[in-house]
């Protein structure tokens, strides 16, 4: 299996990871200034709405939020698997198999989202360790089936998809 390198010396990582870091800790501290978080009743609006940092509200703080994130799960990523001489500490197939699959596992989230996460937002919210456990329980669970779909099947579904659309074009 091959496996994409980005080839960023570490120090190029933990300023990715602190920076990341930074954003997504500046969140609340931008909510409490801007009095987001005490969301009136009905849509945001004005400079309320444009720094909403909802999960999921789609305006702008939240892209901040989430891209922060990003940047510091992929910096941690890179620290933890990549060596700086472009070799591997370690690597789990199943674990390479769902990277390989991103927008297949990306689209079976949502579905499962729907499905189970939306009933959570009607009644009482399970417990914070019950919400953990399952999103770990799905990780992992999704990372087993990429890694079987991988082995016995190949392309992911969604990839392939992209594929037929996009290999024309080439």
């Amino acid at each position: 299996m091959e496996v994409l390198s980005l080839g960023l010396d570490v120090g190029v990582r933990l300023r990715l990871l602190l920076g990341g870091l930074a954003v997504v800790l500046l969140q609340p501290f931008l909510a409490a200034v801007t009095d987001v978080g005490a969301r009136p009743r009905g849509p945001a609006e004005g400079l309320r709405a444009f720094l909403d940092m909802t999960a999921h509200a789609n305006r702008f703080g939240w892209y901040v939020v989430a891209s922060g994130t990003a940047a510091a799960v992929i910096a941690a990523c890179l620290l933890v698997i990549d060596r700086p001489d472009g070799g591997q500490r370690w690597r789990w197939p199943a674990l390479v198999a769902l990277g390989q699959m991103a927008l297949s596992a990306y689209l079976a989230h949502i579905v499962l989202g729907v499905e189970v996460v939306g009933p959570w937002r009607v009644r009482d919210q399970p417990p914070l360790a019950l919400q953990l456990t399952v999103a770990l329980g799905v990780f992992v669970a999704f990372a087993l089936a990429a890694r079987w779909w991988r082995r016995y099947v190949g392309t992911g579904p969604a990839e392939a998809v992209v594929r037929a659309i996009v290999h024309p074009l080439r």
